[in-house]
């Protein structure tokens, strides 16, 4: 199958300054200016068209990214100064824009197969970040999985010209509101930046869990829209299962509710995920989204809304990191935990994992508490709000008793325990050492190799809960051989098309 989802991909000659662009996406062109857009972009709290952003931008310049909100990418060639500019939001926006520079181009896109494919640049795995990437499930600076290819890294944008220069840029914050007025108004300002999202979106698709954020999302369709509402919830055959709850809130709301469960069938698509992250992320809900988008895609839908990403907005942490900040941060060597980091976290890892994936599957993901408007509303009550009390005490007002009842915060169904028998997990074992015996990329924890020997000889006949940690661990070796493998060592230009890897994770592991 041909690839034609969104994307933003071109090449730019050094020497020339001729640009070459590839994109899918939605492009405002004149004499003077081209530009190119993946996501939204607002000005004032209102969304711009491109030809209005092009209008500001002819103003303001570069300082008008500092002052526009929303998850976007944006590519600006002047054709005058024959300057090419890349900019992103805060929080990286919806995708990874990767770069190389080889034979004088520089060759950008937002799929890493793209850039692979156009530039033809000789790639090497980038083995001084795979404890990194093993210690927290994301690289955070330019590095990629891949050592000749970068990312635009967090609070930096693109200039080239006859050079490529990456520059710092810090982000103006929203000031549109006291903290008297958040505390007087949160559930009408809350529940208009919801209802402005709807009516961007067009359509009212939702996933719902049994958590208080997905549940005001889906309290103010039903209340305040008279759209028929379409709600997305994926179980686990094992460990936590969140579906049975969340039928008796479809049912309560009279809404359509679409389901599907993980199983244990020896996650046989492991392959593919690693196809459509790219070497970005892994962490224990890709699998989850991996099932969300497959279903959204196999009912036809485009576009969905998603309650992430509130839990981190609300926490003080969240909005304490800055330029500088990240600066210092990206030369640490520390696990980036949810509680101490959640700005990297969500927009590294919760962000990108949904995004990606879904959009991998041509659906487009919208996060309301991602809004300008609720991100600065967060911040100006973090104090009162670090554990959600004050959002949660607003849900608690508003929601029925038969819908608080089956409300549950602890997250389900991203279990990896849940998707692997001890069967395969040997095998993978197995496979990993057998990979590495040849590749030499990992040094194994003394710990580790206790555990893994434990499970190959039997000492160890069932997965349970509590081996979750060492299942993420192992899974994520086996995402990087299989990294290795897809992209550095068969490196084949004609697959780089596809929107699917078919090859199954068997195949792999009775290869060796």
């Amino acid at each position: 199958m041909e690839n034609t989802l969104l994307n933003i991909t071109g090449s730019f000659d050094m020497e020339t300054r001729n640009l070459i662009s590839y994109s899918l996406t939605n492009i405002f062109e004149t004499d003077k200016i081209r530009i190119e857009l993946l996501g939204e972009i607002y000005y004032k709290n209102i969304k711009l068209e491109l030809h209005e952003f092009a209008g500001l931008y002819k103003i303001y310049g570069i300082s008008l990214i500092k002052n526009i909100t929303g998850m976007f990418l944006i590519i600006i060639f002047d054709t005058k100064t024959k300057e090419l500019k890349i900019f992103q939001d805060i929080t990286t926006s919806y995708f990874n824009l990767y770069y190389t520079v080889y034979g004088g181009v520089f060759y950008y896109s937002t799929s890493l197969k793209k850039v692979m494919k156009l530039s033809h640049v000789p790639v090497t795995l980038n083995n001084k970040k795979i404890q990194e990437f093993m210690r927290n499930g994301f690289i955070l600076d330019s590095n990629t999985l891949v050592t000749e290819i970068n990312k635009l890294e967090y609070f930096s944008y693109i200039s080239v010209n006859n050079t490529l220069r990456i520059c710092g840029i810090d982000y103006n914050d929203s000031n549109n509101f006291t903290k008297e007025q958040v505390l007087k108004n949160w559930d009408s300002m809350l529940r208009e930046s919801i209802l402005r999202v709807y009516s961007e979106a067009g359509e009212a698709n939702i996933t719902l869990s049994s958590g208080f954020d997905s549940n005001y999302i889906l309290y103010t369709l039903a209340n305040y829209t008279n759209s028929s509402i379409n709600a997305f919830c994926i179980g686990g055959e094992k460990g936590i299962n969140e579906i049975p709850e969340v039928t008796k809130i479809a049912k309560f709301y009279g809404i359509n509710l679409l389901v599907d469960t993980v199983m244990s069938q020896d996650l046989e698509y492991f392959p593919d995920i690693v196809w459509r992250l790219e070497g970005s992320l892994f962490e224990c809900g890709v699998i989850l989204q991996y099932y969300l988008g497959r279903l959204l895609f196999q009912k036809g839908n485009t576009s969905i809304l998603c309650g992430e990403s509130a839990d981190e907005i609300m926490t003080f942490k969240y909005h304490s990191v800055n330029y500088n900040q990240f600066c210092n941060d990206k030369q640490k060597s520390v696990y980036f935990s949810y509680s101490d980091y959640p700005f990297y976290v969500t927009n590294s890892i919760v962000l990108k994992k949904n995004s990606l994936l879904l959009h991998s599957f041509g659906i487009h993901p919208r996060y309301p508490y991602k809004m300008s408007e609720i991100v600065e509303m967060s911040k100006k009550i973090s104090d009162l709000n670090d554990k959600k009390e004050f959002h949660k005490k607003n849900c608690e007002l508003r929601f029925q008793d038969s819908v608080l009842d089956n409300i549950n915060s602890v997250p389900g169904t991203t279990h990896l325990f849940s998707c692997l028998n001890i069967q395969t997990l040997v095998k993978i074992i197995l496979y990993i050492f057998r990979y590495n015996s040849c590749m030499k990329i990992f040094n194994f924890r003394d710990k580790e190799l206790i555990f893994f020997n434990k499970i190959v000889n039997g000492l160890i006949q069932n997965i349970e809960e509590n081996l979750e940690d060492d299942i993420e661990r192992i899974l994520k070796y086996l995402y990087i051989c299989l990294f290795n493998e897809i992209f550095i060592i068969k490196n084949k230009v004609n697959f780089f098309d596809d929107v699917e890897f078919n090859q199954t994770l068997s195949e792999f592991l009775d290869k060796l």
